[in-house]
């Protein structure tokens, strides 16, 4: 019965339905059996032989083949197999003498599994359809690109490659045609249009042109590449790295560099800053070429600058776009971030003669040397919300000359608060909003940047390109939307708000609250619990899951303005591209982040919550500004409120923040998420960029 189970396995996963030959298959009666199935051989009543080459199956070979315990000979050369043989297969060396899996398209799945198929057949994989090793665009012109490769090591035989494109990783797939033999090591795509994105595929058959060839939609992706054009796409990458991310500095500069060959419309402004004192850097990329800019920093007179100071952060964006004009500026700010955060300074400043004090836990934004924060260590200093804002508007000639495209490369930066701040700073916006990972793809990002491309498209392609260089143990969302989209969002939150303070006076807290409970938190500010748990008491939630919340929670017949709100932001969100993984974190890996919400606001914890809970809602209020506040790790230093948010100034979400809360909350300052898990080394070798910010 096994043995017979096993034919019937092989039969239904390589499409037996559908072989050239499989007279008799599935047939047990009229005298029937099994052995008289067309390629099966039997003595003893066992099955000893299974020959079926060049005989049309498509698909994997089942584990079950292991259980023909009795099995000699084994022929499934010149098929359309596919897919990882396991470590089964080892089950079959005491027995098979002569064993054929030629001219397919299979693997090993692990290392016991190969040293079984080499005893095999010593040369079982020389012949297996694989793609060309390091395939790459060696060219580009305005209607060509030339992709390279390494031919392959086999070259008996006849076999040659073949190349696609489509304008979308999706498809769809056009054949551009195929080399004369397998020695070939390039091919041209010609008949291409200028300045745009291409995906580029290649794969090799190895078998004689009479074996039946794999299927198309089995190719690998070699990559995107942008064909050449007159216009020119600048990206302005601003890498505050003066702390413990000062090691990724280079690789991220190469992948740049290797950016810029597969798109020759693109230059790259750099600006990176290191830790230690005197390392700040320009760079200026184009075409595979990295070259040392000194013009920016003889300007200013200055080796090394504090990346934290909003004044540095627009001298440099509006030097780049003055140093390179193009058809189109997109902006990316690297870094690690920390959500909404006021203005904030210390009682007494630090002169330049003045040593740091000692560092103090918690508050990554105002780290007095600590290292894995969101700041420039070596001066000191960060950067709060108001003050990016006022950075950005001052590049932008006060929201008049916007870029195409702003990328938050950090953490925690897709809150609604932030975004209003920079609304007019750019047309369209990506962000996290909860934890961004490093795995920083921009060689690919490049490619998709095409002057023929919408921002907007510019935006997916990102965002799709982020989320497939990650994988289950980087759970992680990102989203994009425009300037309208953020004006719409806040609009409809000021009327929810309002109609949640109503429903607060009328007695309605328990359903509120009960809505906050069952909305997506993100792990901002209580880390000091140590769980990294997406839950409360941290202060930031998903606008979309709180409303969809409040639907279930709050009687809509009671409170329709509650309702009509909530439809109305569920709308406005509606327009809000967004890309998210649920997964299990590799730094906690007991835990599950389901987190795929995408726009974060500030959450109404429990209304009684103490200060230094509560802590980012203490501080959200117009009537702050020069106001002190307790800083929880050391009460005795004080800490001054400089200056609040643009959005609690325009905005009603904080009159229902204050609503909220049963009594007034003291000003306070509590403490950031600040962790610093081990780095991880990405799948195609490159230097470790995954890691949390």
């Amino acid at each position: 019965m096994a043995e017979c189970a096993a034919l019937v396995a092989l039969y239904t996963a390589t499409d037996g339905a559908n072989w050239l030959d499989n007279t008799n298959w599935l047939q047990v009666d009229g005298g029937v059996t099994p052995c008289n199935w067309s390629g099966v051989t039997c003595a003893d009543g066992h099955v000893t032989g299974l020959e079926l080459p060049r005989n049309g199956l498509m698909g994997s070979v089942p584990a079950a083949l292991a259980d023909l315990d009795a099995l000699q000979v084994v022929d499934l050369a010149g098929n359309r197999l596919d897919g990882a043989i396991g470590r089964t297969v080892c089950r079959l060396v005491d027995t098979v003498t002569a064993f054929a899996i030629d001219y397919n398209k299979v693997r090993a799945a692990g290392n016991r599994a190969a040293a079984c198929l080499a005893q095999l057949d010593p040369a079982w994989f020389a012949t297996q359809t694989v793609a060309p090793a390091d395939p790459q665009i060696a060219a580009s012109t305005a209607n060509s690109l030339t992709l390279a490769w390494t031919p392959v090591a086999y070259q008996a035989d006849d076999g040659y490659y073949e190349v696609g494109y489509a304008p979308e990783i999706t498809g769809p797939w056009t054949a551009a045609g195929q080399t004369v033999d397998k020695a070939a090591d390039g091919f041209v795509i010609d008949g291409l249009e200028p300045g745009r994105t291409y995906y580029v595929r290649a794969y090799g058959h190895l078998a004689p042109r009479r074996a039946r060839r794999p299927r198309w939609t089995d190719a690998t992706v070699a990559g995107a590449a942008a064909t050449a054009s007159d216009d020119t796409v600048l990206l302005i990458v601003y890498f505050a790295a003066d702390n413990d991310l000062s090691v990724y500095v280079d690789p991220l500069l190469e992948r740049l560099r290797r950016g810029t060959l597969a798109n020759p419309n693109a230059v790259v402004m750099a600006l990176v800053d290191r830790a230690g004192d005197d390392n700040t850097e320009v760079w200026r990329i184009a075409e595979g070429a990295a070259e040392l800019d000194t013009v920016f920093l003889a300007q200013l007179g200055q080796t090394e600058l504090d990346t934290a100071q909003p004044a540095n952060l627009s001298a440099f964006l509006s030097y780049a776009r003055a140093a390179t004009p193009a058809t189109r500026t997109l902006v990316s700010l690297l870094g690690h971030g920390v959500g909404l955060a006021p203005e904030l300074a210390w009682i007494p400043s630090v002169t330049p003669e003045e040593p740091n004090p000692e560092p103090q836990p918690g508050i990554p934004p105002l780290p007095r040397g600590k290292f894995a924060t969101p700041t420039d260590v070596t001066s000191g200093t960060f950067m709060g919300t108001p003050a990016l804002g006022k950075a950005l508007l001052a590049a932008t000639d006060a929201g008049a000359d916007p870029f195409d495209l702003l990328f938050f490369d950090q953490c925690f930066a897709g809150n609604l608060d932030i975004l209003y701040e920079v609304r007019r700073a750019a047309d369209v916006f990506i962000a996290s909003p909860n934890y961004a990972w490093f795995s920083a793809p921009y060689q690919r990002y490049l490619a998709e940047f095409a002057p023929t491309r919408s921002a907007q498209e510019m935006a997916n392609a990102v965002i799709n390109v982020y989320q497939r260089s990650l994988n289950d143990a980087h759970p992680n969302a990102i989203f994009w939307l425009t300037r309208a989209d953020i004006e719409a969002v806040a609009a409809a939150l000021d009327d929810l708000a309002l109609a949640l303070v109503d429903a607060v006076d009328a007695g309605a807290r328990a359903p509120i609250y009960a809505a906050a409970q069952a909305a997506q938190y993100v792990d901002t500010t209580q880390c000091g619990r140590g769980n990294l748990t997406l839950g409360p008491p941290d202060e930031l939630l998903g606008a979309g899951s709180f409303a969809r919340a409040l639907r279930d929670q709050v009687d809509a017949a009671a409170f329709p303005a509650v309702d009509a709100a909530t439809e109305t932001l569920l709308a406005a969100l509606g327009n809000v591209t967004g890309n998210a993984r649920v997964g299990n974190p590799y730094l906690e890996p007991e835990s599950t982040w389901d987190y795929t919400d995408t726009l974060t606001i500030l959450a109404p914890l429990l209304p009684n919550a103490p200060a230094d809970r509560a802590w980012r809602a203490s501080l959200y209020r117009a009537d702050l500004a020069g106001q002190e506040a307790v800083w929880t790790p050391e009460p005795g230093q004080t800490v001054v409120i400089s200056e609040t948010f643009a959005y609690v100034v325009d905005g009603q979400w904080d009159t229902f923040i204050d609503a909220w809360y049963a009594g007034e909350l003291t000003p306070t300052v509590g403490e950031w998420c600040s962790y610093t898990p081990p780095a991880l080394v990405t799948r195609d070798g490159d230097p470790a960029l995954h890691r949390d910010r």
